[in-house]
């Protein structure tokens, strides 16, 4: 999912999320449900990045985050870490509240 969520893949992402889903993008507020993750969605990804960088995974019972670093096309680096919560244990649950960072990140 987070490489759809990227490169901007917004349907692909959206088979991943409950319908219910609330998704809040620090600094923007949340967005209930899957109509409205529209803006998120775009604030989240670049079509046109050129890499895409996972540097942490972490999981535990229901609960999931993931952090690394998104090399848009102009250049600029973005860091991410998103915290997932998913409506059960299972191989086939499904995420029903995810918790989103973005910056600017400092690349030496």
């Amino acid at each position: 999912m987070l490489i759809f969520l990227a490169n901007g893949a917004h349907k692909e992402v959206l088979q991943f999320l409950t319908e219910d889903v609330v998704w809040e993008l620090i600094g923007f507020g949340p967005s209930y449900g899957t109509d409205q993750l529209g803006v998120v969605l775009d604030r989240l990804s670049d079509p046109s990045a050129t890499t895409f960088t996972v540097a942490n995974v972490l999981s535990h019972g229901a609960g999931c985050a993931a952090n690394g670093t998104i090399r848009r096309g102009d250049g600029t680096v973005m860091a991410f870490a998103h915290f997932f919560r998913f409506n059960g244990h299972g191989k086939n649950a499904k995420i029903r509240q995810v918790t989103s960072f973005m910056s600017h990140a400092t690349v030496t």
